[in-house]
């Protein structure tokens, strides 16, 4: 899934209809998101993947990469922008690193609900979207 919060000026609107060859690369290349953008919609969603994995996956090497990897996406996407939730995150990759699993799934839960914050402080009418679609807000 692509980043849709609009921060990102390179970020092109999705394409419904395709016409040309070069219209056709477009379209199947829904964004143009890196890696390092600071993007808060990005960081939930590597948490959101990271948290999903810790409690489905094993602890075998590639599964424990995978979840690394998600976490290191987190810090990607904080570090300029919102150093704090960056720094809560890589604390969650350090710990994950170092087989610490219970104390790092807590360290996300704290990076991810500082997110979820920042998000809420940031689009302040988001509560009363989520109400109007029947959720807590």
């Amino acid at each position: 899934m692509s980043c849709r919060c609009k921060k990102n000026p390179d970020s092109p609107e999705i394409k419904t209809e395709v016409s040309t060859v070069a219209d056709t690369w477009e379209y199947r290349r829904p964004s143009k998101t890196r890696p390092l953008d600071q993007c808060l919609f990005c960081a939930q969603k590597h948490a959101d993947e990271a948290l999903a994995a810790m409690c489905e996956f094993t602890y075998e090497l590639e599964n424990r990469s995978f979840v690394h990897g998600s976490i290191r996406a987190v810090v990607n996407h904080t570090f300029r922008s919102w150093p704090a939730i960056a720094a809560k995150a890589r604390k969650a990759a350090l710990l994950w690193q170092s087989a610490e699993f219970a104390k790092a799934r807590e360290a996300l839960l704290q990076a991810a609900s500082a997110i979820d914050a920042e998000i809420r402080r940031e689009n302040p009418d988001i509560d009363a979207r989520i109400r109007q679609a029947g959720g807590e807000g």
